[in-house]
């Protein structure tokens, strides 16, 4: 039986269940709040008891049925989806390293939540790496630009933003991409005011109708958050665990759901894969060499091999300061089409310069950088316990990143995937998360136990894994070098914005920060120990 039929047998069976018009979150099964028109949804009953076990939005029955019946049907096809193949079948076999165009490609299907499939496992895993979904973006992403919401660029379901402690954005102004957080999500008063779409960025973004943004624990917003709804054909979902302060902040099309049971479990034993990959990753020998002139650090690719290494050991202070001297990065000619992998070594805070990183055709910044060979990269960083980008400098960071500490994020902005297994701490006014896919030419090797949860795997009472108490998360915001509020520069505002100076900043600084500007402009003027409105 074809595919389509045993789906439209599914939705046959079930429609006539929920008594509703819509199907698959068109239809009006919520409860509407009228001040703002967002749809509200809570697992309990208006006087605060808890709805039964087996209650269950009828949209979510809907879809679950049909993921089902989608995945098992490949099976009864004859189609071989675990030992035959290390990806979903309708991925492209081949992507041409040059290829910038935007057509999609055919639904593809997640692993069943809560299981770790090991077939998919490649890279930083189905579902995180490549782009995923209904007419998923096939190619290498679009260079950055302005925000066309009736003509977005391509759509992806990955996740763009994965944080395993709390996300607090405590100033910026966009994240772009769907967003997973097993701890809170907290955006402060001069934090990001633009999630999942942004107004500067790649424009692949989630499919309508979908989770994009989960959160293990709190959601709180203490400015309001524009998400996803810049005309009424984009919606989607926010979920979350734990208690929720502000929550009318969150301007949506979609649905802000609290759903204290919400199964995080494939998660959280995702935060241990990348763990264990990261660990793997940095034991691979150099293959290329990493020197300085004049202060600008040259990756220089050597031999052959499809997949260039780079170890950099912090514990050798000299050899560092190809970081913490760079005023540029630059990747040779030859690491043209290869996959690089830069392992960050060693254990404390690393601090890196986010400086101009130049590709191999000399492209730089978030509109010339080759994004090609962006989604090419990996910053890998297995054993510090926070990590630093920014030092005062500021551009943009291209290539993913997979940090299991901490990261302080103070640059302008990212693009490519970002893995945090501990707290993300969005520090620097004006900054971005840009959406692009790690889909290298050449996959990452991955250890023999890439798929092998410990026996001692736990869960927090917020649902956190705690195999690693020496990298547990702390919710303390970093503290700046001088404890001071300082004015942003101008080449790190956004364009239409006019830089202050630190006398003026320095009426932010609390515990007497005044309320006007230039402490209440957006997006913020200031940076640093200030307290925004």
């Amino acid at each position: 039986m074809k595919t389509s039929h045993l789906l439209w047998l599914s939705v046959l069976i079930a429609a006539p269940v929920s008594g509703q018009a819509g199907l698959f979150g068109f239809g009006k099964d919520k409860d509407e709040d009228k001040n703002n028109n967002k749809k509200v949804v809570d697992r309990y009953h208006e006087d605060g008891e808890p709805l039964p076990e087996n209650h269950e939005p009828m949209r979510n029955l809907i879809n679950g049925q049909r993921r089902f019946v989608l995945y098992n049907s490949r099976r009864l096809t004859g189609e071989c989806l675990e030992t035959c193949v290390p990806y979903p079948t309708d991925a492209p076999a081949e992507k041409p390293a040059t290829d910038t165009g935007g057509e999609t490609g055919s639904p593809t299907l997640a692993p069943p939540p809560g299981d770790l499939d090991c077939a998919t496992l490649q890279n930083l895993g189905y579902g995180f790496s490549e782009p995923t979904g209904e007419n998923h973006y096939v190619g290498c992403y679009p260079h950055i630009s302005q925000l066309q919401p009736d003509n977005l660029n391509g759509r992806d379901d990955s996740v763009a933003v994965f944080v395993g402690g709390d996300f607090i954005s405590h100033v910026g102004a966009e994240v772009e991409g769907k967003v997973v957080v097993l701890g809170k999500l907290e955006v402060r008063s001069g934090g990001a005011s633009n999630m999942v779409s942004v107004g500067l960025g790649s424009h692949v973004l989630p499919n309508s109708g979908t989770e994009c943004i989960i959160v293990g624990g709190d959601l709180i917003a203490h400015t309001q958050v524009q998400m996803f709804n810049q005309v009424p054909t984009m919606y989607c979902d926010i979920v979350y665990r734990g208690l929720a302060t502000n929550r009318n902040n969150w301007a949506t099309n979609g649905e802000i759901s609290h759903e204290p049971d919400y199964d995080m479990l494939f998660y959280e034993k995702m935060t241990y894969v990348w763990r264990n990959k990261s660990e793997y990753w940095a034991t691979l020998p150099s293959t290329g060499t990493v020197t300085e002139s004049y202060t600008t650090t040259t990756f220089t690719c050597i031999g052959d091999s499809d997949l260039q290494v780079f170890n950099i050991n912090a514990e050798n202070v000299a050899e560092w300061e190809v970081f913490t001297r760079a005023t540029s990065y630059k990747f040779t000619p030859s690491c043209q089409g290869k996959t690089i992998l830069v392992n960050g070594q060693g254990h404390g805070t690393l601090t890196l310069n986010a400086v101009d990183i130049y590709g191999w055709d000399n492209g730089v910044g978030p509109e010339g950088f080759n994004t090609c060979f962006n989604q090419n990269i990996m910053w890998n960083f297995p054993y510090a316990s926070k990590v630093v980008i920014g030092n005062g400098k500021s551009s943009e960071w291209n290539g993913s990143l997979l940090v299991t500490g901490d990261l302080d994020f103070e640059t302008t902005g990212h693009s490519g995937r970002t893995i945090v297994l501990g707290n993300l701490f969005q520090n620097k006014g004006g900054s971005e998360f840009h959406s692009y896919s790690f889909n290298p030419s050449t996959p990452l090797p991955d250890p023999d136990d890439v798929c092998v949860i410990p026996d001692n795997f736990t869960r927090s009472p917020t649902g956190t894994p705690t195999k690693n108490p020496t990298n547990s998360p702390t919710t303390t915001p970093p503290t700046f070098a001088n404890g001071e509020c300082t004015a942003i520069p101008q080449n790190s505002l956004p364009n239409g914005s006019w830089a202050t100076n630190n006398h003026q900043c320095g009426e932010c600084k609390p515990p007497d920060a005044v309320d006007w500007w230039p402490c209440n402009t957006h997006p913020p003027l200031c940076e640093g120990n200030c307290d925004l409105s």
